[in-house]
């Protein structure tokens, strides 16, 4: 997306305000759910959405860059919007802070995992 990224000042979440702090912006939202990842006992399998807000749908092929934490082997991966939304699975053993890059770069969103009240404690604390 033509822009370099350097890790914010939190030792341990290191995308932490780097993204606007919002995770919803430009008719855009970033998502998450996350349960238990049965095949291994204290991992979580989070799955993280980009989509279009109302009518406002991300055009198939758009491309969505994600930034997880530093700790997996590709922390910045790129992928394109299908039927209105870009989606990513992924194992982990905790929360992090997750940033988002569409619309050509024009957009940022981030979302906290530590902070949802929605998801398992285990995951949340850690």
């Amino acid at each position: 997306f033509g822009k370099t990224r350097l890790f914010g000042p939190a030792k341990n979440d290191p995308w932490k305000l780097q993204f606007g702090a919002k995770n919803r912006n430009n008719n855009r939202t970033l998502t998450a759910t996350v349960q238990p990842w049965e095949s291994k006992d204290g991992f979580f399998l989070i799955r993280l959405k980009v989509e279009g807000t109302n009518t406002n749908l991300l055009p198939n092929g758009e491309k969505v860059q994600f930034f997880l934490h530093n700790t997996f082997p590709n922390f910045a991966p790129v992928l394109p919007a299908y039927n209105g939304s870009a989606e990513l699975p992924l194992i982990a053993w905790g929360a992090f802070t997750v940033g988002a890059v569409t619309d050509g770069g024009t957009t940022e969103l981030e979302l906290d995992l530590s902070e949802d009240p929605a998801f398992p404690p285990a995951f949340r604390l850690r």
